[in-house]
């Protein structure tokens, strides 16, 4: 941490509340669940305990995302394009999360999710995007990932690269569905130096 420190000159932060919004990086803390610059030095941190950070790079700017079930249901990756100067060879990265195999939703907030994706149940279920979960009746287990990367292509973004970390089995990551009665805050950032 301290060969990275010496690239950082401003950090920014966000007060996430599981929506679409993407705003421009600030020094004060501002609701989002989104932000970018194309200032160099200046990181763009998320704070996760279970959901998607997820970095994007295109031309000169960087985006910082925290994407839940609820941030992809509204389509904040589609939202976070519309702030891109270009939309080509955009990189894509999703840091460590809760894998499939331990997230579930009941069947009314699984259909908020498939619907603006354009998935029925029955085609996600072909897919593999979601499973019956064998712990809880008229719940399904849910690849948040899967969701995204269909996401990522319909908005022209090649270049996806993710981590196969699962923040629920990992002991150098929080999880809140592992430990709800515990705080505690995963840090991801993107820097441009």
């Amino acid at each position: 941490m301290e060969q990275i420190k010496k690239y950082i000159s401003k950090h920014a932060l966000l007060h996430q509340v599981h929506g679409k919004l993407v705003i421009p990086s600030a020094t004060t803390l501002k609701k989002a669940d989104g932000h970018y610059t194309s200032k160099k030095k200046q990181a763009l941190i998320i704070k996760t305990a279970d959901c998607m950070p997820v970095m994007l790079s295109s031309g000169s700017q960087i985006f910082g995302l925290h994407i839940g079930w609820r941030s992809l249901a509204k389509k904040i990756l589609t939202e976070s394009i519309l702030h891109t100067k270009t939309k080509e060879n955009i990189n894509l990265w999703v840091g460590p999360h809760i894998q499939q195999n331990r997230f579930s939703l009941d069947m009314k907030s699984l259909e908020e999710l498939l619907s603006p994706h354009k998935l029925s149940i029955k085609k996600a279920l072909s897919l593999g995007i979601i499973k019956p979960s064998f712990e809880q009746k008229k719940h399904y287990l849910v690849s948040l990932k899967d969701i995204l990367l269909k996401e990522a292509f319909e908005c022209g973004i090649s270049n996806f690269y993710s981590s196969d970390i699962d923040t629920y089995w990992s002991c150098n990551h929080y999880s809140h569905r592992r430990n709800p009665n515990r705080k505690g805050t995963n840090y991801s950032f993107i820097l441009k130096i």
